[in-house]
């Protein structure tokens, strides 16, 4: 910050390897270094930047050209070719905008598919649904960047996510700031203008060549997120978010990705409440986004989210990864590439005890159950969880269940537990022939109160 009245704009994010940088947000110089002297005349805009094309693009495909709010991009794109997320643009003159005005947000950086465009709403507008703006100042979003294969001209060709841009700044802040109330901020009521926020940093690139296979555990992330942006100041226009970025996972055997890990390419966040300071509790600023009685409003220009990037999972051609197997996450269980799906079912079982045969005079009422596998029962690349089913007694027929309903993992969960059924599902690998062993399936149970119906 120059001063408390002259605040710096915010710098771009940086990227993950491999990514695009964001974009610097925009700034005011006045003239007469008097930042009180809004004559249009002594106001000299200094524009933000567009958001960064990943590193290793060819630049000979960058085709922004003159892309801004006023300017579409082009809609002619060819496979490789892309166009940068473009900045805010600055509102020089708020007095003299005829309508409420602000400056522009920055538009979101692109990766599998175009960020999302920045907004220059009027002031105080709920956020939410698309509005009109009442000037084209908005950054427009980064178009989709790279090929789905991460293949170009027979070549390897990984690339990050696009960086988003900055947002645009403006001449004046309004009334409301000035007049903010005591400790809602740090720099409460400070800044005579508004400078734009930086873009977010675009995700990088995550490449693995696993020679065995590859378990991702429970506890285990793999990420290459886009970086968030932070809101400015009112009139001013917040930064875009970043691109999430690109994932290639290249296997000679078996991939297991246990339930809670995490491969995430998600896309970066835009519009971030201001920071708080370390042993602070107030914010260094007041934001352009805040509730209005029970609606939260904008007070400036949005920036524009990120878009979610590329995960790619390869194998050998002669791989039984390529082979039809089981590749879908079934309840919460594992997920595996190169596995093999079976199950055993036991008997309906009566879960009361009585005098004898099949009449029950109390309820045993089940906690949650626990498969138990020997000794080494488990190798690696396999699993088994085991989904129950309950029912009450047949009207039909003395002594026997009626029509079981359920498959939930839990049987606390179920309606009816006077009768359960237990599928054990067992996920064998096909490339090592292993498969589970399970010891036994517990019940704890406790004795319920007298069955009266």
């Amino acid at each position: 910050m120059n001063s408390r009245s002259s605040p710096d704009p915010g710098a771009g994010g940086r990227s993950g390897p491999g990514g695009g940088e964001g974009g610097q947000g925009g700034t005011i110089t006045f003239l007469d270094r008097n930042v009180n002297n809004k004559d249009p005349v002594n106001v000299l805009p200094v524009a933000a930047k567009a958001g960064g094309l990943p590193s290793n693009f060819p630049l000979e495909f960058d085709r922004t050209g003159e892309t801004s709010a006023s300017v579409p991009p082009p809609s002619d794109l060819a496979e490789q070719e892309a166009t940068r997320a473009t900045p805010g643009e600055p509102l020089r003159d708020p007095a003299g905008c005829g309508l409420p005005c602000t400056a522009g947000g920055g538009g979101g950086g692109g990766n599998l598919a175009a960020g999302a465009d920045g907004q220059s709403c009027p002031p105080n507008t709920i956020i939410g649904p698309v509005c009109a703006p009442q000037a084209a100042t908005f950054g427009r979003g980064g178009s989709r960047v790279g090929l789905d294969n991460f293949r170009f001209g027979g070549q390897l060709l990984l690339m990050g996510g696009d960086g988003g841009s900055g947002g645009g700044a403006s001449a004046d802040v309004s009334d409301e700031y000035k007049n903010e109330k005591p400790n809602e901020s740090v720099f409460r009521a400070a800044a005579r203008y508004a400078p734009g926020t930086g873009g977010g940093g675009g995700g990088g690139i995550v490449h693995l060549v696993v020679q065995g296979g590859l378990i991702l555990r429970s506890t285990g992330s793999i990420l290459a997120r886009g970086g968030n942006a932070i809101q400015s100041i009112d009139l001013g226009g917040n930064g875009g978010a970043g691109a999430g970025g690109s994932v290639l996972i290249q296997l000679a055997n078996s991939v297991t990705i246990e339930p809670g890990a995490r491969i995430d390419v998600s896309g970066g966040v835009p519009n971030k409440a201001p920071p708080i300071p370390a042993e602070q509790i107030l914010p260094v600023y007041k934001g352009n986004i805040r509730l209005v009685g029970t609606e939260q409003r904008s007070f400036g220009g949005s920036g524009g989210r990120g878009a979610v990037g590329r995960v790619r999972i390869e194998a050998p051609a002669n791989s039984n990864l390529l082979k039809s197997s089981l590749n879908e996450n079934v309840t919460s269980s594992v997920m595996y590439l190169d596995a093999s799906l079976s199950r055993a079912c036991s008997l309906s079982l009566p879960l009361g005890v009585g005098p004898g045969g099949r009449a029950l005079s109390h309820l045993l009422k089940p906690d949650s159950a626990a498969l138990r596998f020997a000794e080494q029962g488990l190798p690696d690349g396999t699993d088994a969880f085991v989904l129950w089913q309950g029912a009450g007694p047949s009207f039909d027929v003395h002594g026997e269940h009626g029509t079981l309903r359920g498959g939930v993992e839990d049987l606390r969960d179920l309606q009816d537990v006077e009768y359960v059924q237990f599928s054990v599902y067992f996920t064998s690998n096909v490339t090592t022939r292993e498969t589970p062993t399970v010891s036994e399936v517990n019940v704890p149970v406790r004795l319920g109160n007298p069955k009266i119906k």
